[in-house]
């Protein structure tokens, strides 16, 4: 998942690639192959876009490559004219150059000495970083400085006096929630979430105070999710955050929803699953994605589960969020065995993806040459309106009935009636034409296996009545209709 977002021509898509990487390598955990970051790398350090360099800088720090030497001297000599980014990039070459090196090459920057570069410079140093290296005044009066001290602060796992021995590091971060830079309070947010100590009862500011930038929101809602305590002590707040109307910043509703991966949240089930089924951002839907795989696994939540599982055989693998449900479902859950109705995609698809709005096209790699794809009859719509009409509505549906009541295996035929009532009222429902199609075809499939395939089309057909059953333009007799579809399924197949 990771090598598709790097591959992709959208920024955000990028960045969000590297800024998974990074976690990764940060979590303890490696890659079994480091071609594919390396390969990337050597683009992205010099990409146009800020926060792609940002986060390519980091990674390289992270890699503990010395390889990238040299790129990082060029940045920190010229090239890099973003100020936080020379903080990044000297991070970054501070971790990787011998002392000798180093001093060769702060000798010749002229922004180095007690600034907020050189406090950077704290971040990934060998050994116990120096002291006292900037004075408060300088803290003071510089807001980068206040950010880098945010960030130290963040990735300690003890309150060191980076800057004036009086004042802990987490003293001076928490007091950051009142400054005038809005980048700074959430800094100084984003180290209250990280470090050990850390928590939503030291904030200096009432939460709802904090509430005026996404920016901010984003690492406040971390912050109130850090643990179940924190979560159930704001839980009014949090659920009315999940409602994209209550919420509009994507970026402050993907925060809330990074801060859900890890807890069970009992109290706020249904809503959560509501928000997932109704989310228009696929940015925020994938990082949702943890949460419910967290309750269809641990705690064994068959609705999570699923809602996966529709989601999976609503997209498949070909999207970001197909792909990263197929990373974490369990065997059992039978994803290899459902067939995908759908056509092979093509290598560049106007799909609306992550980050990416409807007008736009995203890459889609090569991987999927290797995926099969059952690729059932075209779907054509004739008529007026959204009904389905002409082969669809009429022929198609008659002979698919037809089928279903001359299949061999008897045990089924109960399910008949069920499905035949589920495909008329499927059929005035004003549910795009696709949706339609993909029903139909996984009937048809179903009216044709026989054997222990039968129970497997089955399954199929499920999930992709369980996926439709909150599109826009269901007809309320085609819900209740799928409903009960879907429990006989259930109790058929066992």
């Amino acid at each position: 998942m990771i090598e598709m977002m790097l591959m992709s021509p959208e920024h955000e898509q990028v960045k969000t690639g590297l800024q998974r990487a990074c976690e990764i390598l940060e979590g303890g955990q490696a890659f079994l192959d480091y071609t594919f970051l390396n390969s990337s790398l050597l683009a992205h350090l010099v990409s146009p876009e800020i926060r792609v360099r940002r986060w390519s800088y980091k990674l390289v720090a992270l890699l503990k490559d010395r390889r990238y030497l040299s790129q990082l001297e060029n940045a920190l000599l010229g090239f890099e004219a973003d100020l936080e980014n020379r903080g990044w990039a000297s991070a970054a070459y501070s971790g990787l150059a011998d002392e000798t090196r180093k001093s060769q090459l702060t000798a010749r920057l002229t922004d180095y000495k007690g600034t907020s570069l050189e406090l950077a410079a704290k971040l990934y140093a060998r050994g116990e970083p120096a002291r006292d290296d900037l004075n408060l005044a300088g803290w003071e009066r510089e807001p980068l400085a206040r950010k880098w001290l945010c960030l130290l602060c963040g990735y300690a796992r003890e309150n060191p006096r980076t800057i004036d021995q009086r004042f802990a590091d987490l003293d001076l971060v928490r007091n950051s929630v009142g400054d005038d830079d809005i980048e700074v309070v959430e800094y100084s947010i984003w180290a209250e979430h990280r470090h050990p100590d850390g928590s939503f009862r030291h904030l200096l500011r009432r939460p709802d105070e904090l509430l005026a930038f996404p920016n901010v929101r984003r690492w406040l809602y971390r912050l109130l999710t850090k643990d179940e305590t924190a979560a159930l002590s704001n839980l009014d707040l949090l659920t009315e955050r999940m409602v994209p109307s209550n919420e509009t910043s994507e970026v402050a509703r993907e925060g809330l929803a990074l801060g859900l991966a890890d807890l069970h949240l009992f109290e706020r089930r249904v809503q959560t699953f509501d928000w997932f089924g109704g989310e228009p951002s696929p940015r925020v839907r994938l990082a949702l994605v943890d949460h419910l795989a967290l309750l269809a696994s641990k705690y064994q939540d068959s609705t999570a589960r699923d809602v996966l599982i529709a989601e999976y055989t609503r997209y498949g693998p070909r999207t970001l969020v197909g792909a990263k449900i197929l990373s974490i479902a369990r065997p059992e859950w039978g994803l290899a065995r459902i067939q995908l109705n759908t056509q092979n995609p093509p290598l560049v698809s106007s799909a609306p993806d992550l980050f990416q709005s409807s007008s736009q096209q995203v890459i889609i790699v090569n991987h999927v040459e290797k995926m099969e794809f059952n690729m059932g009859t075209k779907i054509t719509q004739s008529g007026t309106g959204n009904s389905m009409a002409g082969v669809a509505g009429g022929d198609i549906v008659e002979s698919t009935i037809s089928a279903l009541n001359r299949q061999a295996d008897a045990n089924f035929k109960e399910l008949t009636p069920l499905i035949e009532t589920f495909m008329r009222a499927l059929a005035s429902s004003k549910v795009a034409e696709d949706e339609k199609g993909s029903a139909v075809r996984a009937i048809e499939d179903v009216a044709k296996a026989t054997g222990e395939d039968k129970k497997n089309r089955l399954q199929t057909l499920m999930a992709v009545v369980r996926g439709m059953m909150g599109l826009p333009g269901m007809a309320a007799d085609a819900v209740e209709g799928g409903e009960k579809l879907v429990h006989a399924i259930q109790h058929a197949v066992g």
